[in-house]
């Protein structure tokens, strides 16, 4: 397949910010394209809440979107905060991209801590900075609170957007499917989906892993578009730290309130269900009243096992595992046990405790007063 050159980050100007956001409030039922490179979008027509005309949403253009890739290497971390050039990608080595979900910003710790610890696995690390598209504009400069349709639906630009990264890792870069990862949280997840069906309908490609934290089925089931699943890439991985059964009106209200989105599906070759059934029903441990915490747990079990934490099986007491099925293997459906903070209080692989976990300031920038590097003595 012909390799399409990356658009690889823009920014949208000041002029392009319109006062109104008529894709919050119109339902869209045309096939909107894109150009080559990203081609063509239909309607995400969700099943979840009994309209009519039904939910249906359409990806923002992704000049709206705003996706923009910052990229750090382990040699030298603090090139995550003003490094977005393709050319900062290094022939050969090993490649992992990170997608954070709605809300979110490459920015905050829920993004950078993965990129710290994917660091010690992978050579280098793309993050995904797509806040425009994960905080859909309502009115003006006023962000959504609420709207987790359009931001699920903008997630496909971001999909395809890393597929072409990913593509011109391997072809161009001679990177191999088997030293790249692709990462993401929430409606990041989906993204991962996104990223492995334009890879394969576009260049003919299957991603070697994909991992999704707290994978979303509000409003992805029902609806038309597939969940991550087992097709995606040769090795799956799914942690569910709660858990939202598709239910027509009723599964929208505590998704919208509490960020209680995880799907209760085994969808991947391996399904980490986090402290079942009371932690991905009721309440993640370190939770008390934060009503998002528990879609966020998700994170500290992910890169507690990047620093090397291992988790017990509800069940099988000398059964522990990690977050990776290429490294752990292909496990079905498991019930794992992580404690409140798994970058301190978890057993490592050698069977030791976590010592400590410090800080280190990288640098400054306008954006972020102080990003620090996490290393925790495992």
């Amino acid at each position: 397949m012909r390799y399409v050159n990356p658009s690889f980050n823009h920014a949208q100007s000041e002029d392009e910010v319109r006062p109104i956001n008529p894709d919050v409030f119109i339902p869209c039922f045309k096939v909107k394209c894109y150009g080559d490179d990203l081609g063509c979008f239909r309607p995400l027509i969700s099943g979840l809440i009994i309209l009519f005309p039904p939910i249906s949403i359409c990806a923002e253009d992704p000049k709206i979107v705003n996706l923009t890739f910052h990229i750090a290497n382990r040699d030298d971390p603090s090139m995550f905060i003003d490094t977005t050039s393709l050319s900062a990608l290094k022939p050969g080595r090993s490649l992992a991209f990170y997608s954070h979900g709605c809300f979110g910003s490459y920015a905050d710790k829920n993004a950078l801590y993965p990129g710290f610890g994917l660091l010690r696995h992978y050579y280098q690390v793309v993050l995904s900075d797509w806040v425009r598209g994960a905080n859909p504009y309502v009115f003006g400069r006023m962000p959504a609170i609420i709207n987790l349709f359009l931001c699920t639906a903008n997630c496909e630009v971001v999909g395809r957007r890393v597929a072409n990264v990913y593509a011109y890792a391997v072809q161009r870069l001679g990177i191999s499917p088997s030293d790249i990862v692709v990462v993401g949280h929430s409606a990041g997840s989906q993204a991962t989906h996104f990223t492995s069906t334009w890879l394969q309908e576009k260049y003919n490609m299957k991603p070697y892993e994909t991992i999704g934290l707290d994978v979303v089925s509000d409003p992805y089931i029902p609806s038309t578009v597939l969940p991550v699943n087992r097709m995606d890439a040769s090795y799956v991985t799914a942690v569910h730290t709660t858990f939202n059964f598709p239910i027509p009106l009723i599964s929208h209200l505590p998704a919208a309130t509490v960020l209680k989105v995880g799907s209760p599906f085994p969808l991947s070759h391996t399904d980490l269900y986090v402290n079942g059934p009371y932690g991905v029903l009721i309440l993640q441990p370190p939770c008390g009243l934060l009503p998002y915490c528990s879609h966020f747990y998700s994170i500290n079990v992910y890169v507690g096992s990047l620093f090397g934490c291992r988790y017990k099986s509800c069940y099988f007491n000398d059964d522990r595992t990690g977050v990776a099925s290429s490294v752990f293997g292909k496990r079905g459906a498991l019930c794992i046990t992580a404690p409140k903070y798994p970058l301190t209080e978890c057993e490592c692989e050698s069977g030791s405790k976590t010592q400590s976990v410090e800080f280190s300031k990288v640098k400054k920038s306008h954006r972020m007063e102080s990003v620090k590097h996490l290393n925790v003595s495992c």
